[in-house]
Order: structure tokens, then C-alpha cells, then sequence
């Protein structure tokens, strides 16, 4: 693999639908005013179920980190 940029997980959005193609999604990056987004293809067009365990693990990464953030400006919330 060949780096070429990095999305903080805490500045990420998820577009799930992108030009109504069942094997693109979109990362979006929101810093300092700035809006990067990527358009992300499956590598196989038959079968958008790449796509979708993409979709579900970035989902996952993202409910993570907002449990994690509620967790630190909510401890005794985050608790109950």
C-alpha cells in the first residue's frame, strides 16, 4: 500500500450514497475549515457487499468514537 493522506476518525463522515452507485461511499474530512472528501469504489461492481462491510466497520469505528467522546464530557451520564 501506498500512503497518501489520513482522515482523523474524530473529523469523519460517512456518506453512504454517492451518484446512486451500490459500489461507491464517500469519507468526508471537516478540519480547520477545510472539506476534503474521497469517493471509495469496490474493487468488484457485482458485488456491493464489499461495499457494504466497508460501510458497516467504518459505521462501527464512528459509534465508537462517539461513545467515547460522550464518555469524556459525560462521565456519570455515560455511566447509567
Amino acid at each position: 500500500f501506498l500512503f497518501k493522506n489520513s482522515i482523523k476518525v474524530s473529523c469523519l463522515c460517512l456518506e453512504e450514497n454517492v451518484e446512486n452507485d451500490p459500489c461507491k461511499f464517500a469519507l468526508t474530512s471537516r478540519t480547520g475549515g477545510v472539506v476534503e472528501t474521497f469517493i471509495l469504489h469496490s474493487s468488484s461492481p457485482s458485488s456491493p457487499s464489499v461495499r457494504q462491510t466497508w460501510i458497516h466497520e467504518i459505521n462501527q469505528i464512528l459509534e465508537n468514537q462517539r461513545n467515547f467522546l460522550n464518555a469524556l464530557t459525560s462521565p456519570i451520564e455515560y455511566q447509567r
